[in-house]
């Protein structure tokens, strides 16, 4: 029993010093173009607070966090996955289309959050409604 308590021990440690391996703080210019130009274009006046590059076999991550919470995950190339506020994100950070949908149908509610993938996008507003739009941003549900 006290060899099976050792070993499992020994799998947690190790995976979480490969884990801690493959996650590294970076500076702001090393993070791609597109996604410098993005927190630039849409977060001119907001400071970083720090910036993490993660690499986990072929795929590479980058986060970054703003000194008023705001965090953003791009993919390797700078684009972006998921933007994440306590404060509302900046309209000229969200697509247009969902941009004038929620003045349109949830006037005064404020985006905190949005996520990006290959189907769609999914958007939390500060009244805790989410809501679905397809890659060209048209409401789904």
């Amino acid at each position: 029993m006290k060899k099976v308590l050792i070993l499992i021990l020994s799998v947690v440690v190790m995976a979480g010093s490969l884990w801690a391996d493959n996650r590294k703080q970076i500076k702001r210019d090393q993070l791609p173009k597109a996604a410098q130009h993005y927190v630039m274009n849409n977060w001119n006046n907001v400071a970083i607070s720090y910036c993490w590059q993660e690499i986990d076999g072929y795929k590479i991550e980058y986060t970054v966090r703003l000194v008023d919470g705001t965090t953003i995950e791009f993919n390797r190339d700078g684009g972006w996955k998921e933007v994440e506020s306590s404060v509302a994100i900046p309209e000229s950070a969200i697509p247009a289309a969902i941009r004038t949908y929620v003045k349109q149908n949830h006037r005064g509610a404020a985006i905190l959050k949005m996520e990006k993938d290959s189907r769609g996008y999914e958007i939390e507003l500060d009244n805790e409604k989410e809501l679905q739009f397809d890659k060209k941003g048209n409401f789904l549900r």
